[in-house]
């Protein structure tokens, strides 16, 4: 990730030359600050008439000439991921634009007549007019595991522009609106399923051929066992045949003691079938909650993951000299489809589809009053009725607020609301509006930019190739019951392995779940979290109960683990976080280096 950062004066100040410089217009009327990697370099070279005749110009050189030519409705011509600003002296205008998957980030906050951007938020907070005020909203979110707002950060005064969207700033005002969305009418339809299969193909490939490193010695694939992140490595070998430059290898995690988590066996066969060294990284070296007083958060955010292990991935990417690492994310989020389909079949009249549940719950062992209810009757009965119907049964109506969140602070946030809050209906099919709701969650943006914020001190650019808006066009726009079928996962990816995977990987029915590794290092590392739970800020704060803390850590040191009670984590990253950043949250950060535009 390269970032950048600036901010810009409307008080009507004379023009100061950029500290820092930007790529600026032959005239130096335009600059721009950009993080950008484009997929479409030689259409816009084309669109651009002559501009570029003679020379390869950079991307960035590209989406300024594309702000010079198309203005404002530039960022829709762009194909890539990409965050940039543009100061525009002639208009006296700044222009602010965010890719539609959010895979690069952007942040800005307005003071008066002064607008300060940057990658990340630490640097908007750098301005020594931009004040460190928590929001408590995102808070609150972020305890619950709701990610309800993306353009929320955890500073009052600090906005993050959300995915496809610009920002058009003057001394009037700021204006932010979309520029892209998935369109709900948009349609694949082929004859042949074969013919969906091919076309998926074509676009992974695509896809993963963007991102790959135009050279040096070596590119990497975090790769599991799973469908998601072989299928990245297998098209990559395609792209990359044995022998190639870069070379290709792959790095994975194994488990010796935690085997429900080790998936070796089937990272050696991928690797053997694709004929591809493996980096194998012992994760239990690197406890999940390891020193707390070792933990580095951003000032970011409180989100932490699997630091040590992953730093011990990218040291070792990085002494094979690749500056690209590969991942499958998204490819759950993409591809696994939704269990609505047979509701939706129901609402076209195809009994056939009650028949079809009926046989998944025989398969199953499962109880077929509950499982038709799940699958057909609930998703056609409104909310009201169906939180009644499951209170009624026993049954959770809802996933709730972890009773150690202060009830006070969940009250003057609006938390509970938030939760139960239903999406804006786009789309009349019920499996593709539960696919475009689980896609526009805040979250998605949330492990991309925990994967830069590791990599970006190694050196190295974690690409996601699912996380492609061609292949997202077209997921959302093929009938839906070829990403879902009882009994069988992601059916359209299956079949489009067939050949580039091992067929016992291809065809393996189960999915590793890394929960146990979260809870070993929960419960392992009790003599840790003890001390953090004994007088947390977060009760003082007022964000938490903290003796309903203790008592769900207690119980989860004695009781089975379940997703209730793994938010713990969420409040214990909440701490460190807090520890290291609170005290100095009312005054204002560290400076950081920016370009003044005006």
């Amino acid at each position: 990730m390269s970032t950048f950062c600036g901010w810009v004066d409307f008080s009507g100040a004379p023009f100061r030359r950029p500290e820092t410089q930007p790529t600026r217009s032959r005239d130096g009327m335009l600059y721009l600050w950009a993080d950008v990697r484009l997929d479409n370099r030689e259409e816009l070279i084309e669109s651009l008439g002559g501009l570029f005749e003679g020379n390869r110009p950079g991307d960035d050189e590209l989406v300024l000439a594309a702000y010079l030519r198309w203005g404002e409705s530039c960022p829709e011509r762009l194909l890539g991921d990409f965050a940039f600003a543009v100061w525009d002296v002639r208009l006296c205008q700044l222009f602010l634009a965010r890719d539609p998957l959010g895979i690069k980030p952007l942040h800005y906050s307005r003071a008066g007549a002064l607008l300060s951007f940057g990658s990340e938020a630490r640097q908007v907070l750098g301005h020594p007019a931009v004040s460190r005020r928590l929001d408590e909203v995102s808070v609150g979110d972020y305890l619950a595991g709701c990610f309800s707002d993306p353009g929320r950060t955890f500073f009052r005064d600090v906005r993050r522009l959300p995915p496809a969207h610009r920002l058009v700033a003057t001394p009037a005002g700021d204006r932010v609106e979309r520029f892209w969305d998935l369109d709900p009418e948009a349609r694949t339809v082929y004859r042949r399923e074969e013919e969906y299969t091919e076309h998926f193909r074509e676009l992974l490939s695509k896809a993963v051929e963007s991102r790959l490193p135009a050279s040096g010695p070596a590119v990497g694939v975090l790769m599991s066992g799973g469908l998601d992140s072989c299928s990245v490595a297998g098209m990559a070998r395609q792209l990359l045949p044995p022998g190639s430059s870069p070379a290709l290898f792959a790095g994975s995690f194994v488990f010796d003691r935690l085997r429900q988590c080790d998936e070796r066996e089937h990272i050696r066969k991928v690797a053997a079938h694709l004929e591809m060294d493996v980096e194998l990284v012992p994760a239990e070296r690197f406890p999940v909650f390891g020193d707390p007083e070792a933990y580095q958060p951003q000032l970011e955010t409180p989100f932490l993951a699997w630091e040590g292990c992953f730093q011990e991935m990218l040291s070792r990417v990085r002494d094979r000299g690749a500056q690209v690492l590969l991942t499958g994310h998204g490819g759950d989020d993409l591809m696994a489809g939704s269990a609505l389909v047979y509701a939706d079949r129901i609402r076209r009249g195809d009994l056939r589809a009650l028949l079809a549940v009926l046989r998944h719950a025989a398969s199953r062992g499962r109880a077929w009053r509950w499982t038709l209810y799940h699958f057909l009757a609930r998703p056609l009965l409104p909310g009201s009725i169906d939180r009644i119907l499951r209170r009624l049964s026993g049954r959770q109506p809802g996933p709730g607020l972890p009773d150690w969140i202060d009830p006070g602070f969940a009250r003057r946030t609006g938390l509970a609301e938030r939760l139960e809050a239903a999406p804006q209906r786009r789309f009349r099919e019920l499996a593709r509006q539960a696919l475009y709701d689980h896609f526009r969650e805040a979250s998605w943006d949330q492990i991309v930019h925990w994967y830069d914020r590791n990599a970006a001190g190694f050196g190295i650019e974690v690409r996601h190739p699912y996380l492609d808006r061609r292949l997202v066009e077209y997921l959302f726009s093929i009938p839906t019951d070829r990403l879902f079928r009882t009994g069988l996962s992601k059916p359209l990816l299956r079949s489009a392995a067939a050949g580039l995977l091992p067929e016992s990987v291809r065809l393996r029915p189960d999915k590793t779940k890394l929960g146990a590794f979260l809870d070993a290092g929960l419960r392992d590392q009790r003599h840790r979290i003890e001390p953090l739970l004994a007088a947390p800020l977060a009760a003082d704060l007022g964000y938490v109960d903290g003796d309903r803390m203790r008592a769900a850590y207690r119980r989860y040191q004695q009781e089975e683990p379940n997703e209730a009670l793994r938010t713990l984590w969420y409040a214990l990253t909440l701490e460190v976080w807090l520890r290291k950043y609170s005290m100095p949250l009312d005054e204002k950060a560290a400076p950081v280096e920016s370009s003044s535009a005006a």
